[in-house]
């Protein structure tokens, strides 16, 4: 049985119903049996159970929309963390990022669009760009007068009856009056000072007419507009003006060498190309220089703790990565500026035709067994995937991981900037996901279905999300660099924030100091291998020798 107590009963058989089952002279506790009774119990309860449906039906589309996100964020997310192809997932941010400017600033309304931005910003007044191309400067500073005065006396007659309402006809004979207790004099002298440096104060407001206000303010308009000066719109009526741009742009995004003239007389998909090629050249050199940088800067903090392990270490990177067969007894110099020099030129000669040679020679060891040469020698193997491809082609899969060893440094950075980047974009989104799911219902007055429009608007912010990292990323990706501490110079960091003298003249004293440590790592080293102990030992928690980038113990070391 059923009681009168229970909520499915409540939300259909109220206190009325008590009463009247009272005045009727049923008594508490008695049973009420009908077949009609039943069948409307069943009813209700299959209402209510569709009731709920819906209820969670409803809450399920709202979070469809971020289960969908989270698939596609994670997914990106877990491939960077992998390693896998992260360099061509940042030239496809490049190539968009390329694509988008070229496309901008090679608009043929480029200028004119910064023109109307200008107006814009400045003057409030909106004037399209189709009707400034062509204009010269005579002809376009009379354009903007005389567009600012007529379009000026609309928009504060507009703007003033949103601060002091005026009578307002509804039709049908209907008014509604003007109420002037509900002016708001402060808002309305506010926005005259900032939109038309109006000097109108609100004293002088409440004494006055709203017709005076409104004259005032025009004439604040007029001798605004008459006096401005345009001559900041010269520097977009330039001819080259947008080529120019476009230059700077390359500059200063990727450190490329541009010239304007590169942009004359080619069409913007031509434009891309040729950015992407100077890119692509660009990234190739630093992937042979940043390895080495970051190698040398590495050895150099090391050498304060142990200088003999130090230098050993980096003879057995510089084997790994480039086969050269450096001890610390024959190092070519014990300049860290003609070290670096020296494995540059190094790195330059490696061609196509000297990996394959030397890939051959891994294979030809290993009795093409590459995966497993990579663990006995470099400490890693070969995916899965590397496996079904090396099935079909071992020198080729051979290549790539040599490739991979001698930019292991750069592909750690690259990692490093984009999850820093991904995990900050994706916490903002989230932000903004809230924030717009609170307020989405708000649309229900607009006749709009508040999830589908939810849906749109996390479709949105999800595009703004990847759009802002990608220019992120690309603003990082050429400049970026990790900054290599020792252990006991990071523990002394805090000390050190006091002394400024000190460390500018440990900063003035460090490429003589680095070539002494070299010197120094060199000699130590020498003495430990004519003392019998020559074998090359690596702390647990140094950098691996293989160049992986990973902690000795976490890679080489580990048992």
């Amino acid at each position: 049985f059923l009681s009168l107590d229970d909520d499915l009963m409540k939300m259909f058989a109220g206190p009325k119903t008590l009463q009247l089952l009272s005045k009727m002279g049923m008594k508490e506790g008695v049973a009420i049996e009908h077949n009609m009774l039943t069948k409307a119990l069943t009813k209700a309860q299959r209402k209510v159970e569709e009731r709920n449906f819906l209820v969670r039906k409803n809450i399920l589309e709202y979070d469809e929309v971020m289960d969908l996100q989270r698939h596609e964020f994670y997914g990106l997310r877990q491939r960077v963390l992998e390693g896998v192809e992260i360099r061509e997932l940042i030239f496809d941010y490049i190539e968009k990022a390329v694509a988008d400017s070229v496309h901008n600033y090679l608009d043929p309304i480029y200028s004119a669009s910064c023109i109307t931005e200008w107006i814009r910003e400045n003057l409030i007044v909106g004037i399209e760009p189709d009707r400034i191309i062509g204009k010269d400067r005579e002809d376009l500073h009379k354009l903007i007068i005389r567009d600012s005065r007529e379009e000026s006396v609309e928009i504060i007659r507009v703007t003033i009856g949103e601060y002091l309402p005026d009578t307002i006809d509804l039709g049908d004979g209907k008014v509604s009056e003007r109420d002037e207790t509900s002016w708001d004099y402060q808002g309305a002298v506010d926005w005259a000072r900032v939109a038309w440096d109006s000097t109108l104060k609100i004293s002088d407001a409440a004494n006055m007419s709203r017709s005076d206000i409104i004259a005032t303010i025009e004439a604040a308009a007029e001798e605004k507009i008459v006096n401005i000066d345009l001559s900041p719109l010269d520097q977009y009526l330039v001819p080259r003006h947008a080529q120019e741009e476009l230059a700077v742009w390359v500059k200063s995004k990727f450190d490329i060498p541009c010239e304007s003239k590169d942009f004359d007389d080619i069409e913007p998909e031509e434009a891309v190309e040729l950015v992407m090629q100077r890119a692509l050249k660009t990234y190739e050199k630093r992937e042979r220089e940043y390895p080495i940088e970051n190698m040398l800067e590495m050895t150099s903090a090391m050498m304060q703790q142990d200088p003999a392990k130090a230098i050993e270490g980096f003879c057995a990177r510089v084997k790994v990565k480039y086969d050269l067969d450096w001890t610390p007894q024959s190092l070519p110099s014990n300049n860290p500026q003609e070290l670096a020099k020296f494995l540059l030129e190094e790195a330059e000669r490696w061609d196509a035709d000297r990996y394959q040679r030397r890939a051959q020679r891994i294979l030809d060891e290993s009795d093409n067994d590459l995966d497993g040469w990579l663990r006995e020698n470099w400490k890693f193997g070969l995916t899965e995937k590397e496996k079904e491809r090396a099935s079909e082609d071992t020198l080729a899969v051979a290549v790539e991981k040599i490739k991979q060893v001698q930019r292991a440094e750069l592909a750690h950075l690259e990692r490093m900037v984009l999850l820093q980047i991904f995990d900050s974009v994706w916490k903002d989104h989230l932000h903004q996901m809230d924030q717009a799911r609170e307020s989405i219902g708000y649309r229900s007055f607009s006749q709009l279905d508040p999830r589908i429009e939810y849906k749109r608007e996390g479709a949105r912010l999800f595009e703004e999300m990847f759009e802002h990292a990608q220019d992120r990323v690309t603003d990082l990706v050429f400049k970026a660099k990790m900054q290599v501490q020792a252990p006991q110079q990071q523990a002394q960091q805090q000390g050190a924030q006091g002394q400024p003298k000190a460390k500018q003249a440990q900063a003035q004293a460090k490429p003589k100091a680095a070539e002494h440590s070299v010197r120094a790592a060199a000699d130590a080293a020498e003495k430990q291998s004519s003392g019998g102990g020559g074998t090359m030992t690596v702390g647990r928690n140094e950098p691996c020798p293989c160049g992986s980038g990973k902690k000795y113990k976490k890679c080489c070391g580990a048992t």
